[in-house]
């Protein structure tokens, strides 16, 4: 596989980035006319304490993969990479958690 050069990789993150910011445009397109305005009140309460809780549990860890991943040796990559998804899955159940708490049910 040819090695990719840093401007294809800023563009293939900036592509993925737009997929991201349309796909969540189109859906709150969606939600506006599917669901009551209470439901959808709601759905962005969610989403404010997501994107609040989200940046402070994950403690920039997903940034962090772009400066140490091409550091390491091809062998101690996939170590790193596993270390990296249970921390990850291991914060998103502690937020899972934490959203439950204080969601009043």
């Amino acid at each position: 596989m040819a090695k990719l050069t840093l401007s294809d990789k800023a563009g293939v993150i900036s592509i993925g980035q737009g997929v991201a910011s349309a796909i969540t445009f189109v859906s709150g397109i969606f939600l506006v006319r599917l669901v009551s305005k209470d439901d959808y009140g709601t759905y962005t309460q969610v989403l404010l304490a997501y994107s609040i809780l989200e940046p402070i549990l994950m403690m920039g860890i997903h940034q962090s993969i772009y400066y140490f991943m091409p550091r390491l040796p091809e062998d101690k990559q996939k170590t790193f990479a596993w270390q990296t998804i249970i921390v990850s899955s291991f914060l998103g159940f502690i937020l899972s958690l934490i959203m439950y708490a204080s969601s009043g049910i």
